[in-house]
């Protein structure tokens, strides 16, 4: 997974501290990638959403996680939003990763949110929709990912 995600992701845990990419990610099934903006409105109406799904599936279904991909203009922004999200994150200097993640799914627009499964292979290319028109029907969202436990 390092090998698209960096070495290293950023954790939450009261501060932030470095992980290892591969060992973080290493029991994970599905990621999602989110990609967003703090100065983007669709993205800041979207994050609530996302984490009230992440939190609400986290504890139950240990195989997920979601990485933050920032499209914030500087440090200070990337952290500012970043300290409101309760998962991991690709250092915002990692500008070439972004890049090339935005390359590989051929996006042009934020927020995105592509479940990936350890392969880095998509499982659901639109997961901001998935997500938004679902938030309430985990087995559907579960059925979608894949995940044999719903």
């Amino acid at each position: 997974m390092d090998r698209f995600l960096g070495d290293t992701l950023l954790d939450r845990y009261g501060s932030i501290i470095k992980r290892d990419t591969n060992e973080t990610l290493k029991n994970k099934k599905v990621i999602g990638l989110y990609f967003s903006a703090e100065y983007c409105p669709y993205c800041v109406d979207f994050t609530p959403k996302l984490i009230e799904f992440y939190n609400s599936v986290s504890s139950e279904e240990p195989s997920i996680d979601i990485v933050f991909i920032s499209s914030d203009p500087d440090e200070k922004s990337f952290y500012k939003y970043f300290n409101k999200m309760p998962w991991l994150a690709v250092p915002h200097e990692r500008r070439d990763i972004k890049e090339e993640l935005v390359k590989r799914f051929e996006f042009k627009t934020i927020p995105q949110l592509i479940f990936v499964n350890e392969e880095m292979k998509v499982i659901v290319k639109n997961g901001r929709k998935l997500i938004a028109d679902n938030l309430d029907n985990k087995a559907f969202i579960y059925e979608a990912l894949e995940l044999s436990k719903y």
